[in-house]
Protein backbone atom coordinates (compact mmCIF):
# COMPACT_ATOMS: atom_id res chain seq x y z
CA UNK A 1 0.00 0.00 0.00
CA UNK A 2 2.97 2.07 0.49
CA UNK A 3 4.59 1.97 -2.43
CA UNK A 4 1.33 2.70 -4.86
CA UNK A 5 0.84 6.01 -2.63
CA UNK A 6 4.54 6.71 -3.35
CA UNK A 7 3.97 6.34 -6.83
CA UNK A 8 1.02 8.34 -6.90
CA UNK A 9 2.54 11.23 -5.40
CA UNK A 10 5.39 11.09 -7.95
CA UNK A 11 3.19 11.45 -10.42
CA UNK A 12 1.18 14.06 -8.87
CA UNK A 13 2.01 18.13 -10.45
CA UNK A 14 2.88 20.54 -7.20
CA UNK A 15 1.45 23.84 -7.16
CA UNK A 16 5.23 25.13 -8.30
CA UNK A 17 5.33 22.80 -11.31
CA UNK A 18 1.84 23.99 -12.24
CA UNK A 19 2.66 27.47 -11.69
CA UNK A 20 5.71 26.84 -13.88
CA UNK A 21 3.73 24.98 -16.65
CA UNK A 22 1.49 28.19 -16.78
CA UNK A 23 3.99 30.46 -16.95
CA UNK A 24 5.21 29.14 -19.95
CA UNK A 25 1.77 28.41 -21.53
CA UNK A 26 1.69 33.11 -20.98
CA UNK A 27 5.13 33.51 -21.98
CA UNK A 28 4.57 31.88 -25.50
CA UNK A 29 0.75 33.35 -25.71
CA UNK A 30 2.65 36.78 -25.55
CA UNK A 31 5.25 35.95 -28.37
CA UNK A 32 2.33 34.31 -30.52
CA UNK A 33 0.06 37.07 -30.83
CA UNK A 34 1.70 39.81 -31.68
CA UNK A 35 3.22 37.56 -34.54
CA UNK A 36 -0.63 36.69 -35.59
CA UNK A 37 -1.47 40.18 -35.62
CA UNK A 38 1.23 40.99 -38.09
CA UNK A 39 0.23 38.03 -40.33
CA UNK A 40 -3.11 39.53 -40.15
CA UNK A 41 -2.22 42.84 -40.77
CA UNK A 42 0.06 41.94 -43.97
CA UNK A 43 -2.69 39.18 -45.18
CA UNK A 44 -5.30 41.82 -44.84
CA UNK A 45 -3.17 44.61 -46.83
CA UNK A 46 -2.11 42.14 -49.78
CA UNK A 47 -6.22 41.09 -50.46
CA UNK A 48 -6.61 45.34 -50.41
CA UNK A 49 -4.01 45.45 -53.15
CA UNK A 50 -5.35 42.78 -54.90
CA UNK A 51 -8.76 44.48 -55.11
CA UNK A 52 -7.62 47.53 -55.99
CA UNK A 53 -5.42 45.61 -59.10
CA UNK A 54 -8.40 43.66 -59.95
CA UNK A 55 -10.82 46.75 -59.90
CA UNK A 56 -8.60 49.09 -62.00
CA UNK A 57 -7.92 46.09 -64.64
CA UNK A 58 -11.68 46.38 -64.77
CA UNK A 59 -11.84 49.36 -65.47
CA UNK A 60 -9.38 49.26 -68.09
CA UNK A 61 -11.39 46.66 -69.84
CA UNK A 62 -14.43 48.93 -69.56
CA UNK A 63 -12.70 51.54 -71.39
CA UNK A 64 -11.27 49.20 -74.13
CA UNK A 65 -15.15 48.30 -74.54
CA UNK A 66 -16.03 52.01 -74.59
CA UNK A 67 -14.40 54.14 -76.92
CA UNK A 68 -12.11 54.84 -74.26
CA UNK A 69 -14.50 55.92 -71.68
CA UNK A 70 -13.98 55.22 -68.36
CA UNK A 71 -16.96 54.76 -66.08
CA UNK A 72 -18.56 57.45 -64.33
CA UNK A 73 -18.20 57.22 -60.42
CA UNK A 74 -21.85 57.77 -59.66
CA UNK A 75 -24.66 58.73 -61.64
CA UNK A 76 -28.32 58.80 -62.03
CA UNK A 77 -29.93 55.63 -63.07
CA UNK A 78 -33.04 56.58 -64.82
CA UNK A 79 -34.32 52.93 -65.51
CA UNK A 80 -32.39 51.87 -62.22
CA UNK A 81 -34.31 50.30 -59.42
CA UNK A 82 -35.66 52.23 -57.48
CA UNK A 83 -36.39 54.76 -61.05
CA UNK A 84 -33.92 57.70 -61.22
CA UNK A 85 -31.37 56.24 -58.26
CA UNK A 86 -27.70 56.52 -57.69
CA UNK A 87 -25.73 53.61 -59.28
CA UNK A 88 -22.17 54.27 -60.29
CA UNK A 89 -18.96 52.69 -61.51
CA UNK A 90 -19.20 49.25 -59.06
CA UNK A 91 -22.68 48.39 -61.19
CA UNK A 92 -21.04 49.09 -64.84
CA UNK A 93 -17.72 47.07 -64.24
CA UNK A 94 -19.94 44.08 -62.92
CA UNK A 95 -19.66 42.43 -66.41
CA UNK A 96 -15.61 42.39 -65.46
CA UNK A 97 -15.17 41.09 -61.82
CA UNK A 98 -17.07 38.15 -60.57
CA UNK A 99 -17.56 39.63 -57.74
CA UNK A 100 -17.03 43.67 -58.00
CA UNK A 101 -18.85 44.45 -54.43
CA UNK A 102 -16.29 42.42 -52.24
CA UNK A 103 -13.97 43.81 -54.32
CA UNK A 104 -14.88 47.72 -53.26
CA UNK A 105 -14.46 47.25 -50.11
CA UNK A 106 -10.54 46.77 -47.96
CA UNK A 107 -10.81 43.93 -45.29
CA UNK A 108 -9.44 45.97 -42.54
CA UNK A 109 -12.40 48.62 -43.01
CA UNK A 110 -15.40 47.25 -44.98
CA UNK A 111 -17.85 49.66 -43.96
CA UNK A 112 -15.87 52.56 -44.39
CA UNK A 113 -17.96 54.23 -46.67
CA UNK A 114 -22.04 53.84 -46.23
CA UNK A 115 -23.27 54.27 -49.59
CA UNK A 116 -26.66 53.73 -48.24
CA UNK A 117 -25.82 56.71 -45.38
CA UNK A 118 -24.11 58.97 -47.93
CA UNK A 119 -26.90 59.72 -50.49
CA UNK A 120 -30.35 57.88 -49.54
CA UNK A 121 -31.04 61.44 -47.79
CA UNK A 122 -30.81 63.22 -51.01
CA UNK A 123 -31.26 60.07 -53.56
CA UNK A 124 -32.61 56.94 -53.75
CA UNK A 125 -29.63 54.23 -54.30
CA UNK A 126 -29.67 51.70 -56.77
CA UNK A 127 -30.41 48.19 -55.66
CA UNK A 128 -27.07 46.88 -57.38
CA UNK A 129 -24.89 49.53 -55.37
CA UNK A 130 -23.11 48.14 -53.07
CA UNK A 131 -24.17 49.41 -49.46
CA UNK A 132 -20.42 50.18 -48.33
CA UNK A 133 -16.93 50.60 -49.52
CA UNK A 134 -13.56 51.44 -48.45
CA UNK A 135 -12.05 52.93 -51.62
CA UNK A 136 -12.20 56.36 -53.22
CA UNK A 137 -11.93 57.13 -56.69
CA UNK A 138 -9.92 60.31 -58.42
CA UNK A 139 -13.00 61.98 -59.73
CA UNK A 140 -10.90 63.62 -62.53
CA UNK A 141 -10.52 60.28 -64.21
CA UNK A 142 -14.27 58.61 -62.64
CA UNK A 143 -16.11 61.45 -63.24
CA UNK A 144 -19.10 62.21 -60.20
CA UNK A 145 -22.18 62.57 -62.84
CA UNK A 146 -24.33 62.38 -60.15
CA UNK A 147 -23.18 66.22 -58.43
CA UNK A 148 -22.38 67.36 -61.69
CA UNK A 149 -24.95 65.95 -64.39
CA UNK A 150 -23.23 67.34 -67.47
CA UNK A 151 -19.85 66.10 -66.73
CA UNK A 152 -18.42 63.97 -69.88
CA UNK A 153 -17.01 60.38 -68.97
CA UNK A 154 -13.20 61.14 -68.92
CA UNK A 155 -11.17 59.51 -72.11
CA UNK A 156 -8.03 57.08 -71.93
CA UNK A 157 -6.51 59.74 -74.65
CA UNK A 158 -6.88 62.76 -72.80
CA UNK A 159 -4.41 61.20 -69.38
CA UNK A 160 -0.55 61.00 -68.98
CA UNK A 161 1.75 59.87 -67.12
CA UNK A 162 -0.07 56.28 -66.39
CA UNK A 163 2.50 55.11 -63.96
CA UNK A 164 2.05 58.16 -62.06
CA UNK A 165 -1.46 58.49 -61.82
CA UNK A 166 -3.63 57.48 -58.85
CA UNK A 167 -7.67 56.41 -60.05
CA UNK A 168 -8.53 54.52 -56.35
CA UNK A 169 -6.76 54.65 -53.22
CA UNK A 170 -7.72 53.26 -49.14
CA UNK A 171 -10.25 56.36 -48.40
CA UNK A 172 -13.15 57.57 -46.64
CA UNK A 173 -15.16 60.54 -46.86
CA UNK A 174 -15.30 64.12 -44.57
CA UNK A 175 -17.81 66.59 -44.31
CA UNK A 176 -15.54 69.71 -43.89
CA UNK A 177 -15.04 72.46 -46.13
CA UNK A 178 -19.02 72.30 -47.72
CA UNK A 179 -18.08 68.10 -48.50
CA UNK A 180 -18.06 65.33 -48.02
CA UNK A 181 -15.09 65.25 -49.67
CA UNK A 182 -12.66 62.11 -49.89
CA UNK A 183 -9.37 61.72 -48.09
CA UNK A 184 -6.79 59.56 -47.69
CA UNK A 185 -7.61 56.50 -44.92
CA UNK A 186 -4.26 55.06 -43.97
CA UNK A 187 -5.92 51.87 -42.55
CA UNK A 188 -2.71 49.75 -43.02
CA UNK A 189 0.67 49.73 -41.05
CA UNK A 190 3.10 52.28 -41.29
CA UNK A 191 0.81 54.09 -41.46
CA UNK A 192 0.37 53.54 -45.16
CA UNK A 193 -2.85 54.04 -47.33
CA UNK A 194 -2.78 51.14 -50.45
CA UNK A 195 -3.25 53.46 -54.19
CA UNK A 196 -3.55 51.51 -57.65
CA UNK A 197 -2.49 53.35 -60.75
CA UNK A 198 -3.78 54.15 -64.15
CA UNK A 199 -1.49 51.60 -65.53
CA UNK A 200 -2.56 48.90 -62.82
CA UNK A 201 0.42 48.25 -60.16
CA UNK A 202 -0.16 48.65 -56.61
CA UNK A 203 2.06 50.64 -54.26
CA UNK A 204 1.71 51.18 -50.65
CA UNK A 205 1.99 54.74 -49.57
CA UNK A 206 3.15 56.14 -46.12
CA UNK A 207 1.54 58.66 -45.17
CA UNK A 208 1.72 61.19 -41.79
CA UNK A 209 -1.12 61.54 -39.24
CA UNK A 210 -1.79 65.36 -39.35
CA UNK A 211 -4.78 66.07 -37.59
CA UNK A 212 -8.60 65.38 -37.30
CA UNK A 213 -11.22 65.82 -40.49
CA UNK A 214 -14.82 66.14 -39.40
CA UNK A 215 -15.99 63.04 -40.51
CA UNK A 216 -20.08 61.48 -41.49
CA UNK A 217 -20.37 60.40 -37.67
CA UNK A 218 -17.45 62.05 -35.69
CA UNK A 219 -13.97 63.32 -36.56
CA UNK A 220 -11.43 61.15 -38.17
CA UNK A 221 -7.97 61.13 -38.87
CA UNK A 222 -6.49 63.41 -41.49
CA UNK A 223 -3.06 62.62 -43.38
CA UNK A 224 -0.88 63.79 -45.59
CA UNK A 225 1.46 62.74 -48.26
CA UNK A 226 4.81 62.08 -47.79
CA UNK A 227 6.57 62.73 -51.30
CA UNK A 228 9.54 62.41 -50.56
CA UNK A 229 12.26 61.56 -53.60
CA UNK A 230 9.48 60.86 -55.97
CA UNK A 231 6.36 62.89 -55.63
CA UNK A 232 3.07 60.91 -55.90
CA UNK A 233 0.64 62.68 -58.04
CA UNK A 234 -2.57 61.99 -55.67
CA UNK A 235 -5.54 63.22 -57.34
CA UNK A 236 -9.01 64.64 -55.61
CA UNK A 237 -11.81 66.19 -57.30
CA UNK A 238 -10.08 69.43 -57.94
CA UNK A 239 -6.08 68.02 -57.93
CA UNK A 240 -5.20 67.55 -61.58
CA UNK A 241 -2.29 65.05 -61.14
CA UNK A 242 -0.16 65.54 -63.95
CA UNK A 243 3.49 65.71 -64.21
CA UNK A 244 5.29 68.66 -66.29
CA UNK A 245 8.43 68.60 -67.66
CA UNK A 246 11.04 69.53 -64.74
CA UNK A 247 12.52 73.21 -64.73
CA UNK A 248 15.35 75.15 -62.84
CA UNK A 249 12.33 76.68 -60.91
CA UNK A 250 9.95 73.58 -60.81
CA UNK A 251 12.98 70.91 -60.61
CA UNK A 252 10.21 67.78 -59.71
CA UNK A 253 8.25 68.65 -62.83
CA UNK A 254 5.07 68.73 -60.02
CA UNK A 255 1.95 70.61 -60.74
CA UNK A 256 1.54 72.96 -57.84
CA UNK A 257 -1.56 71.39 -56.00
CA UNK A 258 -5.09 73.14 -54.90
CA UNK A 259 -5.12 70.76 -51.59
CA UNK A 260 -4.33 72.21 -48.19
CA UNK A 261 -0.10 71.47 -48.55
CA UNK A 262 2.43 71.34 -45.64
CA UNK A 263 6.22 71.83 -46.82
CA UNK A 264 7.76 68.60 -47.05
CA UNK A 265 4.45 66.95 -47.76
CA UNK A 266 1.70 66.12 -50.49
CA UNK A 267 -1.77 68.18 -49.79
CA UNK A 268 -3.62 67.16 -47.53
CA UNK A 269 -6.61 65.16 -49.40
CA UNK A 270 -9.59 67.51 -48.56
CA UNK A 271 -10.78 67.81 -45.05
CA UNK A 272 -10.28 70.64 -42.66
CA UNK A 273 -7.37 69.76 -40.52
CA UNK A 274 -7.79 70.64 -36.76
CA UNK A 275 -4.69 70.71 -34.40
CA UNK A 276 -5.71 68.25 -32.15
Amino acid sequence: MMGKSRIHNRCAFTLLEMLVVIGIIALLMALLVPAVSRVRAQSQTVACASNLRQLALAANLYANDNDGFYPPAHFKKTNGTPPNSVSGAPVLLKAYSSSENALIQCPVDPQAINVLELYGLVYPVDIQMPQYASYQYNFAVFVNALTNPSAQPTNRSTLRDSSDLIILYDGTVSSDRGGPWEVIAARHSGPSFNAVFLDSHVESIHAMLKGKARGMTGFIPAYVVDVGNRPIYYAGAQDIPYRTTPTSSNPTGKVASQGLAIPGFGPIVWGQVNPN
